[in-house]
Order: structure tokens, then sequence, then C-alpha cells
């Protein structure tokens, strides 16, 4: 259950609309604590979520608010076919293909264009399995921004336009992603100097789907904040995400540090784009760096079942 303020930033709406879709037009029914604070269930913020994109492609709330559900999502999906045919005409690529809503994302970044990019991102996630998803859409276009970024060709404000955009899409996947109650925890975050999180979403997001109980952290995280997190989960995996920069001396001594404050049997798994530029720090803490999801797929299923095998053997 999230409170309001959580909706806001969950939904893109304000606490104000909110609460008048909800006086006004009875459009959802938050529960309430003895102290009277709304509480929001997942499902109620999944259709604000859709009645947010219906209005904004031109619907009334009133009228929505006569419709059923299935009716918001079906207006809220014609909206995004509209939208990626729209793009066709400007991207030559077949819509059937990865690459065309990498492409298509891509020019509605340099359009600052977030609502096309969103759209981009949710035709995909329908059209596509989560592993193509993750593997030929999402990954590639955020690595082909930053490449575009550090190339000078967008500007540091379309950037982070278009990263809202992924964050919030990310966030949605990773609350509606529910795993095995009685599965092994796996965390992920960045340590201190690392402030690209996107690389840390999308591993919890995998392994959730793996059967894992996955947390995501956030970045930007002491080692130490880390190993407590751990501790208090009782986790068996930790993910490190290492998108930028390369070759610190911040991050360097961060790895060094939580390969010492986490247990031994806790196995520590590093990734993303710099992940090699810290090598010998790797080697050090008894690691290789992961170089794919694909490939950390198959190191979490390992892991999986081992933790499996253990649980068989103590029994």
């Amino acid at each position: 259950m999230y409170p309001i303020k959580a909706v806001a930033i969950k939904t893109g709406l304000t606490t104000h609309t909110i609460r008048v879709w909800e006086r006004r037009y009875e459009i959802i029914h938050p529960q309430r604590t003895e102290t009277n604070r709304r509480l929001y269930s997942e499902e109620e913020v999944q259709k604000l979520i859709l009645l947010k994109k219906a209005t904004q492609a031109g619907h009334s709330i009133g009228q929505l608010s006569k419709m059923p559900l299935e009716e918001i999502k079906r207006l809220v999906q014609e909206q995004n076919v509209v939208r990626v045919s729209s793009m066709s005409n400007r991207v030559d690529l077949d819509e059937e293909s990865p690459e065309y809503y990498v492409k298509a994302a891509l020019q509605a970044a340099e359009d600052f264009d977030n609502e096309a990019i969103d759209d981009m991102l949710t035709q995909a996630s329908v059209n596509f399995s989560q592993p193509v998803l993750i593997d030929g859409v999402v990954v590639p276009f955020l690595n082909a921004l930053g490449d575009k970024w550090f190339d000078g060709e967008v500007r540091i404000a379309q950037e982070h336009v278009a990263s809202a955009v992924v964050r919030s899409f990310l966030g949605r996947m990773l609350s509606s992603v529910r795993t095995v109650e009685k599965g092994p925890t796996l965390l992920t975050a960045t340590v201190s100097g690392l402030y690209h999180e996107f690389g840390a979403m999308i591993v919890a997001i995998s392994a959730a789907t793996q059967g894992w109980r996955a947390h995501y952290l956030g970045p930007n995280l002491p080692a130490e904040e880390i190993a407590f997190s751990v501790k208090k989960t009782n986790a068996r995996a930790v993910v490190i995400s290492i998108v930028f920069p390369p070759n610190d001396d911040i991050v360097r001594e961060q790895l060094l540090q939580l390969r010492r404050v986490l247990p031994q049997d806790v196995a520590l798994l590093v990734g993303g784009r710099a992940a090699d530029s810290y090598m010998s720090t790797l080697q050090t803490i008894n690691t290789q760096p992961t170089h794919s999801m694909s490939e950390l797929r198959e190191q979490l299923l390992e892991l999986r079942m081992r933790y499996k095998e253990s649980l068989e053997k103590a029994v």
C-alpha cells in the first residue's frame, strides 16, 4: 500500500489531481489509516497511470470515469499504436524489430517528447518477451543515449528528460513483478561514487522473474549500508552495477570494502559497461565481470539451483 505522495511520484500526477479524481469522479477507493491517511493499492496506482495516459491522449476524466478498466486499457493501447505508426514515417525499420523501438525512442529523446519515449517502451513491452525487451530495447537505448550524450549529439537536458521516463518505466516494471516468497533474496545497488542506477534496476527485474526475492536498494550506497541490508534480509547474492565512471579510486575502494564486510557465503556479482576497467580489483575480490544480461541470468540461475540444493540437503 502506498501513501499519496508515493503515488504522485509513481504516476506523475499531483496529489491535488489524485484527490479530485477520487472525490469528484470516484475512480479510485483508497483505504484509510486510523489517522485518516489515504493508502493506495498497486492496482489503483496502475489504474491512475492508465488514466493519466488516456487524459493526455485527449479523453476527459469525466468520460473515463464511466468506463470499465478494460476499455481504458484499450484506449491507451490504441494511442500507443497510433504513436508507433506515426513514428514509422521517421524510422526506416520494421516495427516488429527491437531496433525499431530503440531508434524511435532515440528520435523521441532528441525531440524532447517524453510521452513518445514512454509509448515506445510500453508498446515494446507488449510486443516482446521481457528478456528481449530488456536486452534488445531498454539496454541498447540507454547505451545509445549515453553514447550520444558523451559525443555531444544530445544535450544534458535531453538526456535527463529521457532518463526520467526510463526510470519511471523501469519502476513500473519492478513494482509489477511478483516473486516466490520462499525464494532466495538478492540485492542490487551501486556503491558510493556510482549514480547511474538503471543497470541495478534492470537486474532486480530480471532476478525477480527468475524466482529471486529481489530488492533494489538504489544508487550511491556505501559498502557498509549494503552489508547491513544483506544482514537484515539474509540475502544470498549482491549485484553491483558499474556504468560510469571507469577507473575511479573511490569505486575501487568501495568494491574492496564491500567484499570485506560481506559474509563469505554471499555471492558478489559485478557488471555494467565500465566493469572491465576494474578488472584488477575484481580479481582481488575473486569475481569476474558480467558482460551481458544473458550471462547474468545464467549466473543467477546457477546460484538459485545451488541455494535449492542446499535447502534439500538441510532437510
